[in-house]
């Protein structure tokens, strides 16, 4: 089976993201922002039976230059990017989006992983969405 990171797994979206590649056989590596997050996740019952599948990477702050250099490798054949800062004064989605994007498409070209193929961003994890519809965008988009 495969080895893919997944990123943001603190967030509903890609919990059920983690659910399904590990009943699927693969390896996840996930990033969380703190070790208590990394911590409740290593522990849930529902994942105790997956612990030699799981690994946390912590990323405290996902739009700073470098913050996924440790999450990174060549060992991972897909990744599942969900994380993107958040808060609710917001005017452009862009203001959330650009800053995810921009920290991880820089460490993912480090190690040559193909972002335009390998990357996702599901913006129902972060707006409603009628929200979603208004940008003109749909709920799961690859970055150009």
């Amino acid at each position: 089976m495969g080895r893919v990171l997944l990123t943001g797994a603190s967030g509903f979206i890609a919990a059920h993201c983690l659910a399904a590649f590990l009943e699927k056989g693969h390896f996840v590596r996930f990033t969380v922002r703190s070790e208590p997050q990394a911590t409740q996740i290593l522990n849930a019952d529902a994942n105790k039976k997956y612990r030699g599948q799981l690994e946390a990477a912590i990323v405290p702050d996902i739009a700073a230059e470098g913050a996924y250099d440790k999450a990174l490798d060549k060992t991972l054949d897909g990744v599942i990017h969900t994380a993107s800062p958040f808060h609710m004064n917001f005017t452009d989605p862009q203001e959330l989006l650009g800053p995810a994007m921009r920290a991880f498409t820089a460490g993912a070209s480090k190690y040559s992983i193909n972002t335009s193929k390998n990357i996702w961003i599901n913006l129902l994890e972060l707006f409603p969405p009628d929200l979603i519809a208004s940008q003109g965008a749909a709920p799961v988009v690859e970055p150009q």
